[in-house]
């Protein structure tokens, strides 16, 4: 069947009955031109070549916007060409620019956003720009980063213009096609929530291009409302719906590109995939909270089937800022644009995305993208294990210190063994497990519960992922309450120490 995957898709977006946080959803259109993958100083130089072949319109939307940055230079220099060209041609273009700015009480926090360098551009006889801005505390943020040309031309992006940006790992999408007017409807609604005035009409309407050549490569458009009230009743974001949904129907593969992957429904979707043998690769900036959520719902027999990789700049493999958002599922459909599958964009933030259904597109995805930049990353269970095995290490030289000769013993000799093995870090973690925890359970001094350093160590492993291998393998008199009711500080001495029932007790290793 023709668009399968997609068709499954909106009948289950048509279908939800709670609309709330809908903003746009588009018919299937078929593009005229394939989808152009864009990372790195491509994504100026094309972007550049885009804003300087308007006839007509340009309509820029952003989150953050510098012209200190690279690809804020570009914009604004592209625009400045297209006043000179207007001034010489006499022929009048519209330009209209959409960003998201801080409440002055969130300016206290956050970085300003209104003085962006695009206010220097002034209209003139012939080149028309409007500038409009949304004012968002915290919460409710247009996250949304497009440009848009002539109603049949555009760029969705997955990161801002701003210096911030520069270094960090993104990707945009060119397309071109009838879906692009839709993303222009998307835009003249904020436009007329945020100004009171709609977008002009254009001259040349762009469905008289619906009878172009088509290269068979089927998509749709998805936005989602900004929502400022964090206590407001839950509403599903449609991109959360419709990524669940390609999740669940799921039968070989999944690869996440992402800077934030926190929102529960989608992590639990990830989770049961995996369980049920699907193979996920997961790209993102290293955070290990955020991988405990999934990884923590996995089976240990299946935890084989996720790798997860953090980041890396492929010179130098150090840690590296990921902003890009890209998601395929099965080598068929692709996910792109401005969402990250976190509770922020889900819930609070406006935000767009484009939906492909090609085997084609997902090729190009995976070999000028993720593939490279998996490649690159930091394996998840390599980080996890020199983790615990320095956190172990500390604790060893505070037990060996405080002269439990013994137990600190135990540990040098057990770090000794695993840390010169030759087996994968996923096993070698779960020997780790095994071993340490027994040996840091033992008490010392007049601490007859569980020690600090048992506390300490069975929480980051909590924290960094392997609850299923403690359930499995750590004996329930091992294991710990992880909503312990304890609260811990340092006293006078600079000594730890737990309060129990009101009373100090200093924590014995």
């Amino acid at each position: 069947m023709k668009n399968r995957y997609l068709t499954d898709l909106q009948v289950t977006l048509f279908q939800t009955t709670n609309k709330t946080l809908y903003s746009s959803v588009s018919p299937i259109y078929e593009l005229q031109q394939k989808p152009v993958i864009l990372t790195g100083q491509e994504i100026g130089l094309k972007t550049t070549q885009l804003i300087q072949s308007a006839k007509q319109e340009v309509l820029v939307l952003f989150y953050k916007f510098d012209v200190q940055s690279d690809l804020g230079r570009q914009i604004y220099d592209s625009l400045l060409y297209l006043k000179r060209k207007a001034q010489e041609t006499k022929i009048p273009i519209n330009i209209c620019i959409l960003i998201n700015s801080l409440h002055p009480v969130t300016d206290f926090f956050y970085r300003e956003n209104t003085d962006s360098g695009l206010e220097n551009l002034q209209s003139d006889d012939y080149f028309n720009i409007h500038f409009a801005t949304h004012e968002t505390f915290a919460f409710g943020s247009l996250k949304s980063k497009m440009i848009i040309v002539d109603g049949h031309r555009a760029t969705i992006l997955s990161g801002d213009a701003d210096a911030t940006s520069n270094r960090k790992q993104h990707i945009a999408t060119m397309i071109k096609g009838l879906i692009v007017n839709d993303m222009r409807d998307d835009f003249n609604q904020l436009w007329f929530k945020y100004t009171k005035n709609q977008l002009t009409a254009l001259t040349e309407d762009p469905h008289n291009n619906e009878h172009a050549p088509s290269t068979h490569v089927p998509c749709f458009f998805i936005s989602k409302q900004e929502k400022g009230n964090p206590f407001s009743l839950y509403s599903p974001s449609p991109y959360q719906i419709a990524l669940v949904s390609a999740i669940k129907k799921a039968t070989k593969c999944i690869h996440v590109m992402t800077p934030h992957l926190n929102d529960p429904y989608i992590c639990e979707a990830l989770a049961d995939a995996c369980n049920q043998g699907i193979e996920i690769k997961i790209l993102t900036r290293q955070s290990h909270p955020d991988m405990g959520i999934i990884l923590n719902k996995i089976k240990t027999e299946h935890l084989n089937h996720i790798q997860i990789r953090y980041a890396a700049m492929p010179d130098d493999d150090e840690p590296d800022d990921i902003i890009a958002k890209y998601i395929s599922v099965d080598e068929i459909l692709v996910f792109v644009g401005s969402s990250s599958p976190d509770v922020q964009d889900m819930k609070y933030s406006r935000v767009a995305d484009v939906i492909f259904e090609d085997e084609e597109t997902v090729r190009d995805f995976e070999n000028n993208i993720f593939g490279k930049q998996f490649q690159n990353g930091t394996n998840h269970y390599q980080d996890a294990f020199f983790q615990l095995i320095m956190l172990i290490d500390k604790h060893y030289i505070r037990i060996d210190n405080n002269g439990c000769i013994e137990k600190s013993d135990k540990l040098q000799n057990m770090l000794t063994d695993i840390t010169n093995s030759t087996d994968e870090p996923l096993n070698k973690i779960q020997q780790l497990i095994y071993k340490s925890l027994p040996i840091l359970k033992e008490p010392t001094w007049i601490n007859i519960r569980n020690p600090y350093s048992y506390r300490d160590v069975y929480n980051q492993m909590i924290m960094l992922g392997f609850k299923s291998i403690i359930d499995e393998i750590v004996p329930e008199d091992l294991k710990l309450l992880t909503n312990s009711p304890y609260t811990f500080k340092f006293n006078a001495n600079n000594a730890e120490v737990e309060l129990v029932d009101d009373r100090e007790i200093e924590l014995r290793p």
